[in-house]
């Protein structure tokens, strides 16, 4: 049952009859005489009413998750019953490969920009002469498609040598396209070699993969696979350009909405908290930043 509250009128004659009551030598009706004390009861009436209303608006919205506002939904009493608070903005994560000469050394605190922003980079990375092993080298018209068998971690653009494969036409150096975390392509121009390729295809080039994190949080910082960032002030033998590997770079998340805070709060007051129930998994894997939908399977 809301609570009832009197109108202004109502308030204002109450107000003018306690005054009638304990000052029955002073008249407070404003109408019949504009004087000090008539004024006054109507500004302390109104203000009166106005308290009135807010305690209202207290006792019939703020009490409930479902409708508080402000810091009462974030800061009511259940939030010591679940525990949850609202998730903050994060920065986008990810790696990128740099390429230069073999030994070279991007040292952590160096910064990348792009046309998302800028990035620092978490910590120490050299350029290493690698080879990675193809498991499965096949042909589509002109197009060359390797497969290895763990994630490669290479960049969309990376020129690198494949050798080993018996159809000498799948070698040289090339201009890779990457695919999937465990597969790029490239071009084989008018090239038709047998397919699949035989002996023992690999990859091999210098690079060396970076962790970065955006220097600020939200979405603005999530970048595409493929994407080109620019080393500053790039030290002697590494390349000015650092490409994104697949995935992208992501996790970047705003500030959680407050309907979404709203409606995991309520989620979890209706689950039976300290059971290891899906309900209960749901609820904790969402209080990571952009973690919005589960399936717990």
């Amino acid at each position: 049952m809301p609570l009832e509250i009197p109108d202004r009128p109502n308030v204002k004659g109450a107000m003018q009859a306690y005054v009638r009551t304990h000052l029955p030598e002073l008249d407070p009706t404003v109408t019949t005489r504009r004087g000090f004390i008539g004024g006054l009861v109507k500004a302390l009436s109104s203000a009166l009413h106005d308290w009135y209303v807010a305690l209202k608006r207290y006792a019939d919205y703020e009490p409930f998750p479902q409708t508080a506002t402000g810091q009462f939904l974030f800061n009511g009493w259940w939030a010591d019953i679940t525990q949850l608070t609202r998730n903050p903005a994060a920065p986008a994560q990810g790696r990128v490969v740099i390429q230069g000469t073999s030994g070279t050394i991007l040292t952590a605190g160096s910064t990348l920009t792009g046309a998302r922003g800028t990035y620092t980079v978490d910590s120490s990375q050299a350029v290493v002469t690698q080879s990675l092993n193809i498991t499965s080298l096949t042909r589509s018209g002109s197009t060359a498609i390797a497969e290895t068998t763990n994630p490669h971690y290479l960049a969309t653009g990376m020129e690198l040598v494949v050798s080993g494969a018996t159809q000498g036409d799948y070698n040289g150096t090339v201009t890779i396209t990457v695919t999937s975390d465990n597969e790029f392509t490239y071009d084989l121009g008018a090239l038709t070699p047998a397919t699949p390729a035989t002996g023992s295809p690999k990859i091999t080039g210098a690079w060396g993969n970076a962790d970065i994190t955006a220097t600020e949080t939200g979405l603005g910082g999530n970048v595409d696979a493929g994407e080109v960032l620019t080393v500053g002030s790039a030290p002697v033998g590494l390349d000015s350009d650092a490409l994104v590997t697949f995935g992208g770079i992501g996790g970047g998340t705003e500030i959680e909405d407050v309907e979404d805070f709203r409606a995991r709060l309520i989620e979890a007051l209706g689950t039976d908290f300290g059971m290891f129930s899906a309900a209960e998994i749901k609820i904790v894997a969402k209080q990571i930043p952009g973690v919005t939908r589960v399936w717990v399977s």
